[in-house]
């Protein structure tokens, strides 16, 4: 495989200096938006927190790590890392050069159908290196900057490094793991553009009267191959205003509808199959119902259609509750990101959530319910003055709270969705199944403790 290109920039000697006369060359790129100054840029890094930016050579690597309320990047921004190279990431993705190893993330990846264990092995593994490698510099410089608890931090990772959960790096702390997601609430965005952008758009849909908010589409199962996706879907449309919720379900969620349903929604929930094309990423596609009206239809949603037309400038979160679709290209450059997340975030989506590899049915059901319960607590019976979790922090909770859930709790939770309305005896019966399976084992243990169940999903924008 040829190695992964993670920077435009020739590197020698003097790496560092003119690393920061590349940072000062950002602003001047044609891609931001009008009259974006570099004090604009900076103004988009969440209250509180910072951006870390890596910049990968062949000499080492150069991050950025800059808080909130910053008016200007200097070197005493600068984290260096001489150790993490391109050599360096490239064994992380592919594994040892010409051996047949599995231990590299790419590599355990595409063989995870065979060697499922091992797969799930290289995400806990991939953790420590990534911590060792990269996290730990990165932590001891925020430790001095005087972050807010659990402080947001968004970051902006070049190609390859893009597809790796940093949020599930960890260190051994007095015989337990901990991760960076126990300490930060952990974003990603493609680029200071995208994330200027998005936080553009976030202010000036703050300011929109309440009812206009709360507007949800939910697409569930529309190949009826995903059980836990229909109970998933009628679970997440419980907690909408009846109203404003659309709940589109099995063969009602075809591309036509949901192309008529989508606009003006500010939710837009996918609880469906998704899968991200290497080879041609405009490929890449979530899978829709087929449309009969249209002969020889797919049903598929490509990224190719969605970067070309759908509108969604008034929506404030895309939810892809399916498997691949926050991979993208990892050939090309930051800005330029191919991929169903990034195709939203085009689109006008203000934040999107999506996930870095094939996800648990099950566990998507769980952590998207606790989700949104987050982010919606006037909807599940608190008072109006409940606090409202954002979403990216609402996500960090979701997944802590998944990580630590014991099998008692899930046994629980299937009964509460056993009881919910709308769903076939079939379901009913999947979910009472799976209920028995969980009451069999230990009731303290904890089912979801590695970061295989709980760390799939990622937010990206603001």
């Amino acid at each position: 495989m040829p190695r992964i290109l993670t920077a435009n920039l020739n590197m020698s000697s003097y790496f560092r200096d003119t690393t920061l006369a590349a940072a000062d060359r950002v602003r001047h790129l044609a891609s931001l938006p009008a009259q974006a100054s570099l004090i604009d840029l900076l103004s988009a890094i969440p209250k509180g927190g910072a951006i870390v930016a890596p910049i990968v050579t062949d000499v080492g690597t150069a991050v950025f790590v800059v808080k909130a309320g910053s008016q200007r990047v200097g070197p005493g921004d600068v984290v260096w890392i001489d150790e993490f190279t391109i050599e360096t990431l490239d064994h992380i993705l592919v594994g040892t050069p010409g051996k047949e190893d599995n231990t590299g993330w790419l590599s355990a990846y595409f063989r995870r159908k065979l060697d499922k264990r091992n797969w799930q092995r290289v995400i806990v593994d991939m953790g420590s290196t990534l911590w060792r490698a990269l996290l730990e510099p990165v932590d001891a410089r925020l430790a001095t900057m005087a972050l807010e608890v659990e402080a947001q931090l968004i970051l902006l990772l070049p190609p390859g490094l893009n597809t790796l959960p940093l949020h599930s790096s960890w260190r051994n702390q007095q015989g337990r793991l901990r991760y960076a997601l126990d300490d930060y609430t952990i974003s990603y965005c493609p680029s200071m553009t995208v994330l200027l952008h998005a936080t553009r758009r976030l202010r000036t849909y703050e300011q929109l009267p309440m009812d206009r908010k709360p507007s949800l589409l939910i697409v569930a199962n529309p190949d009826l191959t995903l059980p836990f996706a229909d109970i998933e879907g009628h679970a997440i449309a419980s907690l909408g205003r009846p109203p404003q919720t659309t709940l589109l379900c099995g063969k009602s969620a075809s591309w036509p509808a949901v192309l008529a349903a989508h606009k003006k929604q500010a939710y837009i929930h996918f609880a469906c199959h998704g899968s991200y094309n290497p080879e041609d990423p405009l490929h890449s596609y979530l899978a829709l119902s087929s449309a009969n009206q249209y002969p020889g239809a797919t049903g598929n949603l490509w990224l190719l259609e969605l970067v070309a037309g759908w509108d969604c400038e008034s929506t404030r979160l895309v939810t892809m509750s399916a498997c691949e679709t926050a991979i993208t290209d990892i050939t090309t450059f930051p800005n330029e990101y191919l991929g169903l997340s990034s195709g939203w975030l085009r689109s006008g989506a203000i934040g999107v959530i999506s996930s870095l590899w094939l996800v648990d049915d099950l566990c998507a059901l769980l952590l998207m319910d606790r989700f949104y319960r987050l982010h919606f607590p006037v909807a599940t019976g608190l008072s109006e003055n409940s606090p409202k979790l954002a979403p990216a922090a609402a996500l960090r909770a979701a997944q802590l709270w998944l990580k630590g859930i014991s099998n008692q709790a899930v046994c629980e939770q299937l009964a509460a969705f056993e009881r919910q309305d709308g769903l076939s005896d079939v379901e009913r019966k999947l979910l009472s199944f799976r209920r028995r399976e969980f009451a069999a084992s230990p009731l303290d243990d904890k089912p979801f403790s590695d970061p295989f169940w709980w760390a799939g999903f990622i937010l990206a924008g603001a």
